[in-house]
Parts: structure tokens; C-alpha cells; sequence
């Protein structure tokens, strides 16, 4: 079962609810009482599972705070008592595409759509890490490499997403004189290409749709900041910036938004093969730490949480803009 709260409550303060029994509306709808208790903040995360996989939105919030959820389909006589965490809505509705989310900021963005109400296909070159997130509600998992114009293509003719998601990524380690060709052109062609791929074979279906929003996963490291040993990262980086409003400024008027989030050092486990690939992985982590003026990594869910944000109705009048989430590196 997954709860979803309309937009109007994403503020409010409710975390954990009391399910008791089903009753109905004076115009005869199934709706489900609660009791609903105060807590700090909003907690984010799934109800639990009930036969059926029924969704709640919530309708209105009695004075005596009892909560009315109304069903969309036939109810049950009785529902367990259960106690469990509220999804805010505010991708109700929407179909997302995720590349790359089988680990780091791809896999926390998923789950993070999925938890926001959009129904959502996380791809990736590697099944098995991917088909751990197939047991998530509302997540379809699919085989993609990113770098394979065919299956590019053969995924479009399949799809219509609201959302499009391009995560796909590597780090080279190095300076102009430590970077061959080879590695000039795999980074140019994973970093950049795929998500010029991405967006040449998903934007038609947008644009027939009347509009949808691209969110391009770029980095504080290029155009935004000099940082040492990531020459080839940040001219790619870099690029992905101007595709971005290059892209957000052709389509404006056709209901396409398109915006780059660009990270600081992030801990995701891309960053931890890195750190271990020093002689002295501990002094390397605390190099990576020291670096960041906050005195700690970013993590891969606060930069999901950004890109909830951009794939959402909230961020509608929001279009080719570079989005800082970097711990105050830029500073």
C-alpha cells in the first residue's frame, strides 16, 4: 500500500498514522479513518504492503484530527492497524526515467521518485545491482546501456516519460597530461553523448505530450569551479551545462524545462572505489572531507531529494539553470 499526501500537505507535521476501519462518504465512496499523530518534520518512506496495492490521497483533515483518506477503488471491510511513514505526492501521476540507478545518486533518485508518487523505470548496464530496487513499489527496472544508440532507440519506442533522469556518469582522476585519448573519449561519450542520446530520443515523445522536464546530472567541477586532478570530468561536466540550456532555451515555449544539478564531493559508492584506489584510502577520505567547507560528504539521497524538486510541479517556472548542492565548495 502506498499513501500519498496531496501537494496542499506537504508541510503539514503528520509522520506516523493509526489505520482503523473503512467507512463511507456521504456520496457513497470508500474512505478510510485515521488517527493521525504530530510529530517533527515529515518523514519520508513507504506505508507498507496491503493485498491489493491500493493508493491514498489524502482529501481533508477533520477538526478532531482524524484524517480522511478516500480509495479509488472498492473498499474491504475492515483494514489492520499499522503504523508507518507518509509519501508526499508531489510527482502523483508522472512516469520517470532514471539512467544509471543501480548505485550512488541514479539508485537514491529512483527511489526517491518512486516514493513521491511517479511511477518510475530505473535502467542500467548492471542487472543484478539493478534488480534490487525491482521490489520497490512503483519502480520498473530495465536493461540499459547508455552508450548503445539501438537500445537508446528501442527503449523510446516503448516509453512516454513526464520525467527523463540522466545520471550516467564517470570520474577520471588526473590532469590534462595524465589523460590519453581513450579516456578523452570515453569520458566525452558516457558523460555528454549518452544524455545528448537520452534527450534526442525522449524529448519527441515529451514535446507530444505538451511538455516534461530533464534533469542532467552535472557537477560543481567545470564551468562552476577549477577542481585539481578532474580535467577531463570537468570539460565534460562543463558540457553538460551548456547542452542543458541549450536545450532549455530552444524548447521554453513547449512546455520543456531542463536544469542541471551539480554536485560537491558526494559520498556514493563511485567515490569509495576511488578513495580505495589510493595508497592510503582513510588519509584520501579525509582529503575528500576537508575539501568541503560543511566538514562532511554530501549523500546521495539529499541530491535525490533536489531532483524530486526539479521533476516536480513546484519547480515549473525553474528552466536551464545550474543547481548548486555542494556542501559549500563554491564558496
Amino acid at each position: 500500500m502506498t499513501l500519498i499526501l496531496d501537494q496542499k500537505f506537504a508541510n503539514s507535521r503528520l509522520r506516523f498514522f493509526e489505520w482503523g476501519s473503512w467507512t463511507k462518504s456521504n456520496a457513497g465512496h470508500p474512505r478510510a479513518r485515521c488517527r493521525a499523530h504530530s510529530t517533527p518534520g515529515l518523514c519520508w518512506g513507504k506505508l507498507g504492503e496491503l493485498s491489493g496495492g491500493f493508493s491514498f490521497v489524502v482529501r481533508g483533515l477533520a477538526a478532531n484530527g482524524n484524517v480522511l483518506r478516500e480509495l479509488p477503488r472498492m473498499a474491504v471491510a475492515k483494514c489492520p492497524v499499522l503504523l508507518g511513514e507518509v509519501i508526499v505526492g508531489r510527482l502523483a501521476g508522472k512516469l520517470a526515467l532514471v539512467t544509471a540507478a543501480a548505485q550512488g545518486i541514479g539508485n537514491a533518485t529512483a527511489i526517491a521518485y518512486a516514493r513521491a508518487g511517479a511511477k518510475v523505470v530505473a535502467t542500467d548496464l548492471n542487472l543484478d545491482k539493478l534488480k534490487e530496487l525491482g521490489s520497490t513499489p512503483g519502480i520498473e527496472v530495465r536493461k540499459l546501456d547508455v552508450l548503445d544508440d539501438d537500445a537508446i532507440t528501442e527503449l523510446a519506442a516503448t516509453l512516454s516519460p513526464n520525467i527523463l533522469v540522466n545520471c550516467a556518469g564517470f570520474v577520471h582522476n588526473g590532469s590534462i597530461l595524465e589523460c590519453t585519448d581513450k579516456e578523452w573519449d570515453f569520458a566525452f561519450n558516457l558523460n555528454v553523448r549518452s544524455q545528448y542520446k537520452m534527450i534526442r530520443a525522449f524529448l519527441p515523445r515529451m514535446l507530444e505530450q505538451g511538455g516534461g522536464s530533464i534533469v542532467n546530472i552535472a557537477s560543481v567541477a567545470g564551468s562552476i569551479k577549477g577542481i585539481p586532478n578532474r580535467f577531463v570530468y570537468g570539460a565534460t561536466k562543463a558540457a553538460v551545462i551548456g547542452l542543458t540550456k541549450s536545450v532549455a532555451a530552444d524548447y521554453i515555449k513547449r512546455g520543456i524545462r531542463c536544469n542541471a544539478v551539480c554536485p560537491g564531493t558526494v559520498d556514493t559508492p563511485s567515490l569509495g572505489d576511488r578513495i580505495n584506489a589510493y595508497a592510503d584510502p582513510m588519509q584520501a577520505r579525509q582529503d575528500f572531507i576537508a575539501r568541503q567547507p560543511m566538514g562532511r560528504l554530501g549523500n546521495a539521497e539529499e541530491i535525490a531529494q533536489l531532483c524530486v524538486y526539479l521533476g516536480s510541479d513546484e519547480s515549473v517556472f525553474m528552466t536551464g539553470q545550474t543547481v548548486l548542492i555542494d556542501g559549500g565548495i563554491t564558496l
